[in-house]
C-alpha cells in the first residue's frame, strides 16, 4: 500500500474542514429560516386579527389568498428533515397554527348523530345566485334534495326565483334582490334599504318572523357591501389607492352596523346571507360575534363560499342566537355562481 501523496494529505483536511463549515452554515441557516417563518406566521395572524377591516393594508391581506403563506413549508420541511430534524416540531406547530388560525380551517370537536330519529328541527339554506349566473335549475334540485325549511337568496330577481317555491306552496317575502322563502307562514317586520345615501343602492337586510312548530322564529337575510371597490383601488393604484380602501372600510362598517341593529338580539334568531367579510374581520367581530357561526361550530374544512380564480374566501354565513344548537353546517355544490350555497341544521339548545 502506497502512502498518500503530498497533494492528498494537504487537501483532504481542508476539504473536510470546508465541508464541515458549509454544513454548519446550512444547519444554522435552516434553523434561522424556520424561526423567521414562525415569527412571520404569528405577525400575519396579528395583522388579520388587529387590522383586518380596520387598516387598509391589513384589509388587503384579509381578503387576499392566504394559501401563499403555506408555500415556504414546501422548502422548509425537506430542508429540516435533511439538516435539522429537531426543528420539525416547530414547523409542525407553525403548520397547525397556520391551518386553523390563519387559513381558518374548521373542525367540529363533538360527535353528531345524523339519523331519522334525530333529524334537526330546522334546516336553512343561503345562496348568492349572482344575478342569474348561477345554476337555478340546479338550485331547484338542491332544494328538493336538501329539504330546507328556510331559504335566503341574495342577488335574485323575479326571473330567477326557484320554481319549487310555487310548485310546493312556499311562503315568499322579497325586497328587491333579497328573498326569503319558508315552508311556514311569514310575517314581515322590517327592512333596511339604502337608496344611495351610503352608496349601496339596494336592500341591506330584511327581517321577518316565521310561524314554525317551535313557535315564532325571527329570520334575517342580509347582503352587505362588497370590499371590491377598495381592493380594486389598491390593485390598480397601489399605494395611491389606500385612501379609497380606507373610505370603503368606513362605509362597509356603517352598512354592517345598520344590519346588525336590525338583527337585534332576540331569542330564536337566525341571520343568513352574504356578509362580504370573513370571521376575523374587525367589523364582523364588532357587529356579529354575539351570534353563533354555524360553520365555525359545526363545519368541516375551510368553508370557502366565495370563489375567485385563485382562491376561496368564507364570507357567506349562517348565524344563530345563543338559544340554538348548531348540529351541522356544510357547503352545497358549485352552481356556476361565484358563491356556493351554505346549509345548516339547528335544534333548540337544551
Amino acid at each position: 500500500m502506497q502512502p498518500p501523496t503530498a497533494r492528498n494529505s494537504c487537501e483532504s483536511p481542508a476539504v473536510v474542514k470546508r465541508s464541515g463549515r458549509f454544513r454548519s452554515l446550512a444547519v444554522a441557516s435552516c434553523r434561522m429560516l424556520v424561526w423567521l417563518y414562525v415569527i412571520a406566521i404569528v405577525l400575519v395572524w396579528l395583522s388579520l386579527r388587529l387590522g383586518g377591516d380596520r387598516w387598509w393594508w391589513a384589509t388587503v391581506l384579509l381578503f387576499g389568498p392566504r394559501w401563499i403563506f403555506a408555500v415556504p413549508l414546501a422548502l422548509l420541511v425537506p430542508a429540516a428533515v435533511i439538516l435539522r430534524p429537531r426543528v420539525l416540531w416547530l414547523l409542525g406547530g407553525a403548520a397547525g397554527f397556520l391551518c386553523f388560525a390563519v387559513l381558518g380551517m374548521c373542525m367540529p370537536w363533538r360527535t353528531f348523530v345524523d339519523s331519522a330519529a334525530e333529524r334537526p328541527t330546522l334546516r336553512v339554506l343561503t345562496f348568492n345566485v349572482d344575478l342569474g349566473r348561477g345554476d337555478l335549475p340546479g338550485l331547484d334540485q338542491l332544494i328538493e334534495e336538501a329539504q330546507p325549511d328556510l331559504v335566503a337568496l341574495q342577488e335574485c330577481n323575479d326571473d330567477l326565483a326557484p320554481k319549487i317555491f310555487v310548485a310546493q306552496g312556499w311562503h315568499v317575502l322579497r325586497k328587491r334582490n333579497l328573498w326569503l322563502a319558508s315552508r311556514y307562514a311569514i310575517e314581515e317586520e322590517r327592512a333596511v334599504i339604502d337608496d344611495g345615501k351610503l352608496g349601496y343602492w339596494g336592500t341591506i337586510a330584511l327581517r321577518c318572523r316565521l310561524e314554525t312548530p317551535l313557535g315564532l322564529v325571527r329570520a334575517v337575510v342580509v347582503h352587505l357591501e362588497t370590499p371590491r371597490e377598495g381592493l380594486d383601488a389598491v390593485r390598480w393604484d397601489g399605494w395611491g389607492g389606500r385612501g379609497a380602501m380606507q373610505a370603503e372600510i368606513e362605509r362597509r362598517a356603517k352598512i354592517s352596523a345598520l344590519a346588525s341593529d336590525l338583527a337585534g338580539g332576540a331569542r330564536r334568531t337566525l341571520v343568513l346571507g352574504d356578509f362580504n367579510m370573513p370571521v376575523d374581520s374587525a367589523i364582523y367581530r364588532r357587529d356579529w360575534s354575539r351570534f353563533k357561526n354555524a360553520f365555525s361550530q359545526a363545519g368541516w374544512g375551510f368553508g370557502g363560499s366565495k370563489m375567485t380564480r385563485w382562491f376561496h374566501v368564507r364570507i357567506d354565513h349562517v348565524l344563530a342566537s345563543g338559544d340554538w344548537q348548531v348540529v351541522r353546517a356544510w357547503l352545497g355544490p358549485h352552481m356556476r355562481s361565484d358563491h356556493r350555497p351554505l346549509i345548516a341544521d339547528f335544534r333548540p339548545a337544551e
